[in-house]
């Protein structure tokens, strides 16, 4: 929700609604990103969760696109 309220305090059309995503799941409800943003996660989470995570921005990421 902060990040929606971000986008829209900064009035920014380039940025899609945040998406709750199951990081473990093998398809996510997203084809393709540009950029990839996690925060507050690992340091909390099971490590299978860093794993999927890192697989999942894998398969959505063109060459040179963002993870942070």
């Amino acid at each position: 929700a902060s990040v929606d309220d971000w986008v829209r305090t900064l009035g920014l059309k380039n940025v899609l609604p945040a998406l709750e995503i199951d990081v473990t799941a093998t398809v996510w409800p997203v084809e393709r990103a540009d950029a990839v943003l996690c925060c507050n996660m690992i340091h909390i989470a099971p490590w299978e969760a860093a794993i999927g995570l890192v697989n999942g921005a894998a398969r959505l990421l063109p060459r040179g696109g963002l993870f942070y």
